[in-house]
């Protein structure tokens, strides 16, 4: 019998039990791809992640994310936490002091370090610079959400933006409409299934918390995911969006996340550039440790 030591984290927030649950398997090198996908499945989290050595010689370990139904190439709080992991239990050395650059399936993925000498040390991921797809309908949407057409802001469009995975980006009135919003997963998978993203994120720039600039929800029933309570790779495009159409000037703006779920998350995202373009996109927060598990399984080479 092998048995596979993991770390679990909670990710964008500073609180136990607050932001969205990681786990992460070190040294994972020689376990293969249909093991790691049985792994995330058994854990059933919104992403598990597992490290391995490094594919450019510059980087410091490759990170392959899974959700409990597929590998995706990028994500936030993987990101993030698995840097957390790393140095909170000493797993590896980086090769700089300031950042560490992980493989992913997108590419090489920075994560700058701040704040290493304090229990609230802050991580901030460099995502890729945007890429915006189609404008849609915005009474499919609607309905997809069980909401009303007139829930969504007619001065902003629903459009689809990435910054490494695409995301439907629905702007809504009200926080009243944020928490009404119920997707319904058979009209997405039918009214979705030719567009480059099935996955939505809601949002409102009415807050619940002072210091938070954006509410918002995310919607992942392909990958697995209802409701995610904290989602970094979504909010480098909500970001970039809200740059694009001037809402905001670029700079830091403060996202309120998972309060639905009743796991409140707390996501900075940080634009540079000069409208329109986008020249970084930075996205990160806080981790707790939660503490570890091992796994038991026969064989972890397929």
């Amino acid at each position: 019998m092998i048995e596979l030591n993991y770390y679990l984290l909670d990710v964008f927030t500073s609180e136990p039990f607050g932001g969205n649950p990681l786990a992460v398997f070190p040294n994972a090198d020689g376990i293969g791809t249909a093991t790691m996908g049985r792994i995330a499945n058994e854990l059933n989290l919104s992403e598990t992640t597992f490290i391995q050595s490094p594919t450019t010689a510059e980087s410091d370990c490759t990170v392959r994310i899974f959700t409990p139904k597929q590998e995706i190439p990028m994500a936030g709080h993987p990101t993030i936490g698995t840097a957390a992991a790393i140095l909170g239990n000493g797993l590896l050395k980086p090769k700089q002091a300031s950042r560490l650059l992980f493989d992913e399936g997108v590419g090489q993925i920075r994560v700058d370090i701040g704040n290493p000498d304090t229990g609230a040390m802050t991580l901030m991921m460099h995502q890729p610079t945007p890429e915006f797809f189609e404008i849609l309908d915005k009474q499919t949407i609607a309905s997809l959400l069980s909401l009303r057409p007139e829930d969504i802001d007619s001065d902003l469009p629903v459009q689809i933006v990435s910054c490494g995975i695409p995301f439907i980006i629905v702007p809504l009135k009200s926080l009243e409409s944020v928490r009404r919003a119920t997707p319904r997963h058979d009209l997405m998978s039918l009214n979705l299934e030719r567009q480059r993203s099935q996955e939505i994120l809601v949002f409102t720039e009415e807050t619940l918390k002072g210091d938070s600039d954006i509410h918002s929800r995310m919607f992942a029933p392909r990958f697995g995911v209802p409701e995610d309570p904290a989602t970094g790779s979504a909010q480098g495009p909500l970001g970039c969006y809200l740059f694009n159409y001037e809402r905001f000037q670029g700079g830091k703006l403060r996202s309120e996340q998972g309060y639905e779920m009743g796991r409140p998350s707390e996501i900075s995202i940080e634009i540079h550039g000069t409208h329109p373009s986008v020249t970084q996109v930075i996205v990160g927060g806080t981790s707790v440790d939660m503490g570890s598990g091992t796994i038991r399984i026969k064989d972890v080479s397929s």
